[in-house]
């Protein structure tokens, strides 16, 4: 029994022995921790000094705003921070290196330009050898010090291409603009003014639907003016275009007064009396009127063009369907329960395909023209009925290559734009269903049906413009030709007992 108990007590000697040399390692090792955290700590102090003088030296550079001032700055930035980081890496630990030492290894190990390396005050970098106690171990310094050069390396690869110039790549050409596209500002509004030409100045964009101003050269071939929408020009300008929708009902953001004694304001309205809001205070302010009105000082609408000469024959376009018709703008309040309340009557007695987001069936503007030739009619309802307006719905199958059924203003109204013959009137039937039986009536009978596309042998109807940024274009420019042909002067005395009848 004696014997086991002195073999348990020698095994745990053993073990106390263990513990002790264990627990001296601990010892080491905590102290070896407390050591690499105080390294630890004083790294982070350099280096947060190191990063204090480039951003000093960065505010410097910014301030500097030549290029080649830029530059040299830069460079000594490169140059103050390879000489920390030759402290750093230690091999200015020694006061007694030669200085070629010293700039082989920037050129070698950094790949620092030679003119940041002759910028080094290498007689006083010994002073900084201090930075970095030496019981660092040499693996754990170059780790450190490669990611605080890459670091650094990177911030001044940015600060550099930044601020100036690259001598490698050139600047890239600006992109064409498309004509349909709206540009992001007015580039062509910044143009100082040609002297030969009157200055028309655009008050408001309609609808904020802009475009480029040599769209009018483009489509219209009108370079009579020019035209811009920069305010500064206001008191050279030889008219002011002011869109009536956008005025405001205190007239707060109309062109100051008094008005420049040359200067002519042109009323710009292009919708029908039902879709007009009254504005007081409009009276004998404005000079000319543009408008679809054909008494408008400058009326806009698209008419058919003469031939120059024999006409090739017509060929009619392949048809699939009988009657179409392409709608947006469905709301009552615009007047468009008349042409409503017609339509749900024509469709018990006829078949009618629909498109436009009144229907929910979109039509993409690439599609509008080969949806209108492949009809044998199409229904150009007007919004509202009064005299004169008659838009775009009219011309749009014209150009087409269908037949137009119109709902507008009078038949007499419609032959003073276009020929008898080239369109049918909802007036000339008792009711819808009259209307829908000579439809098919025509649909059966090829020779009269081609008798409605005999005015194409010596009139021609052009494409409109269809996409939205473009549905200004027209009006605007015809201003701009009406200001470079007339300089007679007038005032309109009262806008709304012409207009709203």
């Amino acid at each position: 029994m004696v014997k086991v108990e002195t073999d348990q007590l020698k095994s745990i000697n053993v073990q106390l022995g263990i513990l002790e040399l264990v627990m001296t390692d601990i010892k080491e090792l905590k102290a070896s921790i407390e050591i690499s955290d105080e390294k630890t700590a004083t790294l982070q102090k350099d280096t947060n000094k190191l990063k204090r003088t480039v951003n000093m030296i960065e505010t410097e550079v910014n301030v500097k705003k030549e290029n080649g001032v830029r530059r040299e700055a830069l460079l000594d930035i490169h140059a103050r921070s390879m000489r920390d980081n030759l402290v750093l890496t230690g091999i200015e630990e020694k006061e007694d290196v030669p200085e070629s030492v010293v700039r082989s290894f920037l050129l070698t190990a950094h790949q620092t330009p030679r003119e940041a390396i002759n910028k080094i005050q290498l007689e006083s970098v010994h002073c900084f050898r201090k930075r970095m106690p030496i019981m660092i171990s040499g693996v754990v310094r170059v780790a450190l010090f490669s990611i605080l050069g890459v670091g650094g390396f990177l911030t001044l690869f940015v600060m550099y291409y930044q601020s100036a110039p690259s001598q490698i790549c050139p600047p890239q050409p600006a992109l064409p603009h498309h004509y349909s596209k709206p540009p992001e500002n007015s580039s062509l509004s910044k143009k100082q003014p040609e002297p030969d030409k009157p200055i028309i100045l655009l008050w408001f964009w309609p609808e904020n639907r802009r475009f480029d101003f040599s769209d009018c050269t483009t489509f219209f071939n009108i370079d009579g003016c020019q035209l811009t929408d920069d305010r500064s020009l206001y008191n050279k300008a030889d008219g002011v275009l002011i869109f009536h929708k956008s005025i405001k009902h205190d007239l707060s953001n109309l062109p100051p007064s008094p008005r420049p004694p040359f200067q002519k304001w042109i009323w710009y309205h292009v919708e029908s009396p039902t879709n007009t809001i009254r504005i007081p205070g409009l009276e004998k302010l404005f000079n000319l009127t543009l408008s679809y009105r054909e008494d408008a000082d400058i009326p806009v609408r698209w008419r058919l063009t003469a031939r120059k000469g024999q006409g090739e024959d017509f060929v009619l376009p392949k048809k699939d369907k009988l009657v179409c018709w392409i709608v947006s703008n469905n709301n009552p309040a615009t007047g468009t329960a008349v042409r409503d309340n017609y339509y749900r009557e024509l469709v018990k007695h006829i078949k009618v395909d629909v498109y436009g987001k009144a229907f929910a069936r979109f039509l993409r503007y690439e599609d509008y023209y080969s949806t209108l030739s492949s009809c044998k009619f199409y229904l150009s309802f007007e919004n509202s009925v009064h005299r004169d307006y008659i838009t775009e719905k009219l011309n749009g199958p014209l150009a087409a290559g269908t037949v137009p059924v119109v709902l507008g203003p009078p038949r007499q109204n419609y032959e003073d734009f276009v020929p008898g013959d080239s369109f049918i009137h909802v007036n000339d039937f008792p009711n819808a269903k009259a209307l829908a039986e000579f439809l098919l009536k025509l649909d059966k009978d090829d020779e009269a049906y081609l008798r409605y596309f005999q005015w194409r042998r010596n009139l021609f109807a052009q494409q409109h413009l269809i996409q939205l940024s473009q549905e200004f274009i027209q009006s605007i420019c015809y201003a701009c030709d009406h200001i470079g042909k007339h300089k007679e002067y007038r005032v309109v005395p009262d806008l709304y007992k012409w207009f709203l009848v």
